[in-house]
């Protein structure tokens, strides 16, 4: 039997967040009639005491999840609702039942199909920023982001801690980020509470928004339907 195994969001938010998007991309690809006509899923939060903004962090909480893929009896469609967790990737060898979803590779084809010349904002971790993940993907379509404050950093912290809390609010660190970003410039929304709160990024005309959860959910969808064929 196929199944979308979701390791993820962290929090717990940000997985129904992708959760969500996935289910809707996919009735819009096909139709549903019955509960069997939608995506056999499971969404595996595995929650830690950790924020998941560092790779050790990230890693064990993958291991885990990977323990709980091998006791399944299924073809897997496997997505990471983590952005820091894909820097784990090139570190752990997969079964042959698992195919992997990558959610920077389908952010960054968005990012190259509605490119025009635009300035690229990367709103993540610090982790997932500094370790180039994103940088080198874009790379592929010869694209580059800009540079990212310290400031911009703390205040990427502490929206998504935020998010975490189920504070999801306006604050201080929103107008700070936007005040740092150009007109006309591509966003990359690169961790998954920041589409949590997509609509406060919104309030800034004249940019585009790149949602990491929804081009991650689109993607899944996409592919389930492509192996049920």
């Amino acid at each position: 039997m196929l199944k979308v195994y979701i390791v993820g969001g962290y929090g717990t938010l940000a997985g129904i967040d992708i959760v969500n998007k996935m289910i809707n991309h996919y009735t819009k690809l096909t139709d549903i009639n019955t509960d069997g006509d939608n995506i056999n899923f499971i969404l595996d939060s595995c929650p830690l005491k950790t924020l998941h903004d560092s790779i050790d962090s990230c890693n064990d909480s993958f291991h885990k999840c990977l323990e709980r893929i091998k006791k399944l009896n299924n073809n897997i469609i496997l997505g990471i609702g983590c952005n820091t967790m894909h820097l784990c990737l090139e570190y752990i060898l997969f079964d042959n039942n698992i195919k992997i979803i990558n959610m920077i590779e389908s952010t960054c084809k968005k990012v190259n199909k509605i490119y025009n010349n635009n300035k690229i904002y990367l709103l993540s971790t610090k982790e997932t920023y500094t370790n180039n993940i994103y940088q080198n993907t874009l790379k592929k379509y010869n694209l580059r982001l800009e540079n990212n404050s310290e400031i911009i950093f703390k205040c990427i912290k502490k929206i998504y801690t935020n998010v975490k809390k189920c504070i999801l609010d306006r604050t201080l660190e929103f107008d700070i980020i936007l005040d740092n970003i150009t007109d006309n410039s591509i966003v990359i929304l690169g961790c998954t509470e920041l589409p949590i709160v997509k609509k406060h990024f919104e309030n800034k005309e004249n940019i585009k928004i790149v949602d990491c959860n929804q081009e991650l959910g689109n993607a899944l969808a996409t592919e389930y339907l492509n192996e049920r064929l």
